[in-house]
């Protein structure tokens, strides 16, 4: 027949519509629904399906279940399917199990589920899910979970609860988008092991609703590899229990693998579970966004965990939340601890009142640049013993804002005990910006090792609260570096403490601007010691306010070596008690060192001060400009501390302001020192009588003749006799006694014996020429009697007097020079012979000239060579007019020493000639400078020549 092909299909359908229809479904055996043909199947309805018996279900074949058209499949039912063979299984595609019904679906076996291929479920709705057997859910392999799209919504927690835990089974392919798509209350239903199945890429899914309901067994499933991949949406689900129960086992340990952006997520309760072994395994960067709502929910044992490579990466925000508990269980224990790695935006984030749990261990490590972020609340919060761990190396490092939190208490525990302590390296930042009552707690020990630089900064409020204790610590190092500012702030107790007891000693580096900035009224805490120590320098900056503040103890540390630092204007300060406990032990005592200036200065009343042994040790030249009104305030018993040289200083003025008894008082030393002019003063104010009697024999035991001499000779007015010398008696008669006693006296020759030799000074030449001293008492002289008789005296000689002296001895001991002109032509020839012998040197051409003709015959039986020398050299035109001595008649060719030999054509000397010319030779020399030095005395003061 001529069909169409439209016909033909058509045909054809009806004859495969007509087999289906043929079969009695709900009659067949396994058997016979085995052998049945595909065609069977492409018609067969669902109701059809359905009334296949379950018994025959185990003869469904592949081929069959794939010709069933979708439209029959919602006919399965779950017996059917129960039954269906696991290989038939496999034929079940997405397009045949998404038209089931959920009792179809709860029909599938574990076995079934196995062999359905992995994108089977990919269309299974939420109630088929949920309609999926619990026993059935644990044979979903990871490569079917992975197919289950927003269904996954459909699982109930006891499926989840059931879910393959293995790698290949369902946890191990669960994908990111069925955790999101979970409802959150089945959470619960994971297991630690399948946790520790499921991909770490799958968490990118999960919900913080639904992570909150994983129950703390499951969280310990998480490990290192698979918590990576949290998301900050999810962590925001955690509890502070589940966080307690993640694993820390070492590296491979969940809390080893928390990144930042779990840490991100997390709340402020969930940081409360974090342990102790958990925060040392998170790695550094996972902290970075930590901020302090979620800082401040660390629990104090946890933070023990921070170690040296972790903490270093908290921001200041995150350290804004760490409580006192928390810092104070922050790690010092070695050098890889946590307090090792804390940064400048740690310390500056930490709340201030949780400074307050720092330990000593902690400050110890923290690293100097750290505390640049530090301020003045939080130091302020720093317990004392905590500041206790502050080190050389890092107690540099405190900012200027920090060091104004310092408290006392903190100082107070600051480390001295070694080089590598805390005060060794405080900065000059520190100590200017602590607060004046924090400098209350400084020690001794901590105030020694502070760099002298750092002082630098110390201002006068601070250093008022330096205890006196604290002060004992300044050294020789760093007393230098401190400022004058600084020093004002200086209390007596301070300045009472500073040490003296060596070299290295705080006083010894006491400098100008110390000095001169410690107040006045604090002077009073001076030791001894201490004054001792101080440079001079130092002391040019004194006031008198200040050194009328020294104690008298303290006065008597002044030495040699400062006391010429004091200043005219400030020695006016000394007080009289000061001036009486200056030392004066040695040469090396204050009152060696007392200068001009400082004799100039003192007050008048302060001289009273002024004791014997002091003035004996100042310096002679010092007493050149004392006033009278000074001398006048010298006490009786101080007076015999003059010296020689110091008594011959003083000016006229100054001598005579002394009292009688303060005269009177003057040791021998002193009273040997006085100048002509100055008895000429003495005599003036007091009277002659007074001071002719005033000193005994033995006062004048280190007198010069010059003072006798020159008095005699060169005051203005001629002596006026005021003393009866017959009233004295003559074994303790003065040399000025008898020079101010009356022209004519008669002395018996046993009186001039027993008459001191010293007592000769005195004998005037008016006494001379009166016969005071007659022939009769020269024939009685001794040596020494003779030798005091001054050039004055003898000028007074007649030729009686010189004829009478007794041997060639007295004679030698008579200068020719001092002879009067008028005298020589009466003097016996033999003695002019004998004179001529032993004092050549001394003769004037004038003597010589004048001798008679006697007496030159005398002189020629003795030489005729050499007076014919004499009378030439005399006569020669040009030495008529001379009034010298004649010199030596030596050859200017040969040496000054030694006597010229005889000529030939003369007589030679005899040997008694040549003696007498040289000892008439040195003698000669000898009165020559003796005169000289009596004219220079006196024109300088004579204070560096002794008595003859």
């Amino acid at each position: 027949p001529n069909f169409t092909m439209f016909s033909k299909i058509v045909v054809a359908f009806l004859c495969f519509a007509s087999f289906s229809h043929a079969i009695n479904w709900s009659a067949l055996t396994a058997d016979e629904l085995e052998n049945l043909d595909a065609s069977y199947f492409y018609n067969i309805t669902a109701d059809e399906l359905k009334s296949i018996p379950v018994a025959a279900c185990p003869g469904f074949q592949t081929y069959q279940i794939i010709a069933i058209p979708l439209s029959a499949i919602p006919g399965f039912t779950g017996a059917q399917v129960a039954k269906i063979s696991e290989y038939v299984c496999s034929s079940f595609t997405a397009a045949k199990l998404s038209p089931m019904t959920t009792d179809a679906i709860s029909g599938i076996t574990p076995s079934c589920m196995a062999q359905l291929p992995g994108s089977a479920l990919s269309d299974l709705n939420v109630s088929q899910i949920a309609a999926i057997s619990n026993a059935t859910v644990t044979a979903i392999a990871s490569t079917q979970i992975g197919y289950v799209g927003r269904s996954a919504a459909g699982f109930t927690l006891f499926q989840v609860a059931n879910f393959g835990s293995e790698s290949y089974q369902t946890c191990g392919g669960i994908p990111a988008q069925l955790l999101s798509n979970l409802t959150a209350h089945v959470y619960a239903g994971f297991t630690k092991d399948c946790i520790q199945s499921i991909p770490a890429q799958a968490w990118k899914g999960a919900t913080a609703s639904g992570v909150g309901n994983l129950t703390n067994a499951a969280i310990a499933g998480f490990s290192y590899s698979n918590i990576v991949s949290f998301s900050a949406a999810a962590s925001a689900g955690f509890t502070a229990a589940q966080i307690g129960a993640l694993s820390t086992d070492g590296s491979i340990g969940a809390c080893a693998g928390i990144p930042a952006t779990m840490m991100a997520g997390l709340t402020n309760a969930a940081f409360g579970g974090f342990t102790a072994a958990c925060i040392q395994s998170i790695p550094g960067p996972s902290f970075a966004p930590m901020v302090s709502t979620q800082s401040s929910g660390l629990t104090g044992s946890a933070c023990s965990g921070f170690t040296y490579s972790n903490i270093d990466s908290i921001t200041q925000s995150g350290a804004g939340g760490f409580s006192a508990s928390c810092v104070g269980n922050l790690t010092s224990d070695s050098g890889l601890s946590a307090c090792n790695s804390i940064t400048e935006q740690i310390m500056a984030g930490i709340p201030a009142g949780s400074y307050a749990g720092f330990t000593a261990g902690c400050i110890g490590q923290i690293a100097s640049s750290a505390f640049s972020g530090s301020t003045k609340e939080q130091f302020q919060n720093l317990a004392p013993q905590a500041c206790s761990g502050f080190t050389y190396a890092n107690m540099g490092g405190i900012s200027a804002n920090a060091s104004s939190g310092i408290t006392a208490n903190c100082v107070a525990q600051f480390t001295s005990d070694s080089e590598l302590a805390g005060c060794n390296s405080i900065s000059d930042v520190t100590m200017f910006n602590m607060p004046p009552a924090a400098y209350t707690g400084f020690t001794a020990g901590c105030i020694g090792q502070i760099p002298a630089s750092s002082f630098d900064g110390a201002q006068t409020q601070q250093m008022e609260n330096l205890s006196g204790r604290a002060c004992s610590g300044f050294t020789y190092a760093n007393m230098g570096g401190i400022s004058q500012t600084a020093a004002a702030g200086f209390s007596a107790s301070c300045v009472g403490n500073l040490t003296s007891d060596s070299e290295l000693a705080a006083c010894n580096s006491i400098t100008e601007q110390i000095m001169a900035g410690i107040p006045a009224v604090n002077y009073a805490g001076f030791t001894a010691g201490c004054i001792g120590q101080i440079p001079a320098d130092a002391l040019t900056v004194v006031t008198a306010d200040q050194l009328s503040k020294l104690t008298p103890v303290a006065c008597s540390g002044f030495v040699y070596s400062n006391m010429p630092g004091i200043t005219q204007a400030a020695a006016a300060g000394f007080s009289k008690e000061c001036v009486s406990k200056f030392s004066s032990d040695s040469g090396i005592s204050g009152c060696a060192g007392i200068a001009s200036a400082i004799l100039v200065g003192l007050t008048p009343d302060a001289y009273s001060g002024f004791t014997a042994q002091c003035i004996s040790h100042t310096d002679a030249d010092s007493w050149a400009n004392v006033t009278a009104s000074q001398i006048s305030n010298i006490r009786v018993q101080a007076c015999s501390g003059f010296t020689f040289s110091q008594i011959g200083a003083l000016t006229n003025d100054a001598l005579v302001a002394m009292s009688l008894d303060k005269l009177r008082g003057l040791s021998d030393d002193g009273v040997s020192g006085l100048l002509y002019s100055q008895y000429e003063a003495l005599i003036a104010k007091y009277g002659c009588e007074q001071i002719g009697t005033l000193w005994s024999i033995g006062s004048f035991s280190r007198m010069p003749n010059s003072t006798p001499y020159y008095l005699k000779l060169f005051i203005p007015k001629p002596i006026t006799p005021c003393l009866d010398v017959t009233k004295f008696t003559v074994s303790n008669l003065t040399w000025l006694e008898l020079a101010l006693s009356a022209d004519k006296i008669s002395f018996t020759n046993d009186q001039i014996k027993k008459m001191p030799p010293m007592t000769f000074y005195g004998f005037r030449k008016a006494q001379i020429e009166a016969n005071s001293l007659t022939p009769d008492n020269i024939r009685v002289l001794t040596s020494d009697q003779v030798r005091h008789l001054l050039p004055d005296s003898i000028n007074g000689f007649n030729a009686q007097h010189i004829n009478a002296l007794p041997s060639l001895n007295w004679i030698a001991r008579v200068s020719m020079n001092n002879i009067s002109v008028a005298v020589v032509p009466d003097i016996d020839t033999g003695l002019i012979a004998a004179m001529y012998s032993t004092t050549l040197s001394i003769w004037k051409c004038s003597q010589v000239l004048a001798l008679t003709s006697a007496q030159a015959d005398a002189m020629m039986s003795t030489t005729q060579e050499t007076y014919n020398w004499m009378v030439g050299f005399c006569r020669s035109t040009a030495t008529t007019t001379y009034t010298g001595t004649i010199p030596p008649t030596f050859s200017p060719t040969e040496s000054p020493t030694e006597p010229v030999t005889s000529s030939p054509k003369s007589s030679p000397l005899s040997p008694g000639a040549i003696a007498g010319i040289v000892l008439g030779t040195l003698v000669g020399v000898a009165l020559l400078a003796a005169g000289g030095f009596f004219i220079f005395r006196y024109t300088n003061k004579r204070r560096h020549y002794s008595k003859v």
